[in-house]
């Protein structure tokens, strides 16, 4: 049991010293700064379609077109990017911006497209 966890250990001290981070999954939940309702759209041929990303201490998604929602997602940071993978099978990366926006790309598949999304406001408390 020792050894697993030195060889882990060392195995993470030769990716730092090289200069390698390993992508973390938000341990509880997604950070502050991205915590809330996202919403964008993605440009498929002639249509746009909405997609609605939501990043707390669950991570689920909405793609109205599709008739999914609250897909299952996980949340993975590296740095300022995020990568949330859907239990469907899209991903979303993309970097939060100075502007408040999460800006990247959504792809399914072969399907890629760019994404924009904000943030939307909190609903009112009852």
């Amino acid at each position: 049991m020792k050894r697993i966890a030195w060889g882990a250990a060392l195995a993470l001290v030769a990716g730092a010293a090289m200069g390698q981070t390993a992508p973390t999954a938000a341990p509880a939940g997604a950070p502050a700064s991205v915590t809330g309702v996202w919403q964008g759209e993605v440009k498929a041929g002639k249509d746009e379609l909405p997609i609605i990303i939501r990043l707390g201490a669950e991570v689920s998604g909405d793609s109205p077109a599709e008739r999914l929602f609250a897909d299952p997602g996980k949340l993975e940071q590296k740095g300022d990017s995020y990568k949330v993978t859907f239990q469907s099978g899209g991903v979303f990366e993309g970097a939060l911006g100075k502007d408040g926006k999460l800006t990247g790309a959504f792809s399914k598949g072969s399907f890629s497209a760019p994404l924009v999304l904000v943030k939307q406001a909190d609903p009112p408390k009852p």
